[in-house]
C-alpha cells in the first residue's frame, strides 16, 4: 500500500509541475523589461493556480473513489480473501479530495478573504 501511494504521489507532483509549467509560460516568457508589466503578468497567470488545484482534487479524488470501490467489489468476490483496509483507505482519501474545494472556499469565506469581503467593504464605505 505504501508502494502505491508513493507511485500515486509521484504522479500527482509531475502532473502539478505540470500544469504549474503550462500555466506560466507567458508569464516567464515575456520580453519586457518593465518590472512593473512583469510583476502583472506573474499576477494575473497566478490566479488560475486555484482552479488548476481544485480541478486537481477532483479528478484524483473521484479517481481514488472508484478504486476503493472497486477494492470492495474485489473482497465481495473474492470471499473475504482480498483485504478490505486498502479499499476503505482510497474511499475515505477520496472523499477528502472531493470535499477539499468546498472545505477551502468554506474557511475562505469565513475568515472574510476574497470577493466578499471587498464588496462589503466597498458597502459600508458608501456614504448615504
Amino acid at each position: 500500500m505504501i508502494k502505491f501511494l508513493n507511485t500515486q504521489s509521484q504522479k500527482m507532483s509531475a502532473m502539478i509541475l505540470t500544469g504549474a509549467m503550462i500555466s506560466s509560460g507567458e508569464a516567464f516568457a515575456t520580453t519586457t523589461k518593465d518590472l512593473d508589466s512583469l510583476t502583472k503578468n506573474v499576477g494575473n497567470q497566478a490566479q488560475n493556480i486555484p482552479q488548476f488545484i481544485n480541478f486537481a482534487c477532483y479528478i484524483t479524488g473521484a479517481g481514488l473513489v472508484g478504486m476503493g470501490l472497486f477494492g470492495f467489489k474485489k473482497h465481495i468476490d473474492s470471499g473475504g480473501q482480498e483485504k478490505l483496509p486498502p479499499a476503505l483507505a482510497k474511499t475515505f482519501v477520496g472523499g477528502a479530495l472531493v470535499a477539499t474545494p468546498a472545505m477551502i472556499d468554506l474557511a475562505t469565506n469565513t475568515t472574510g478573504v476574497g470577493s466578499t469581503t471587498q464588496a462589503l467593504q466597498k458597502v459600508v464605505t458608501k456614504p448615504f
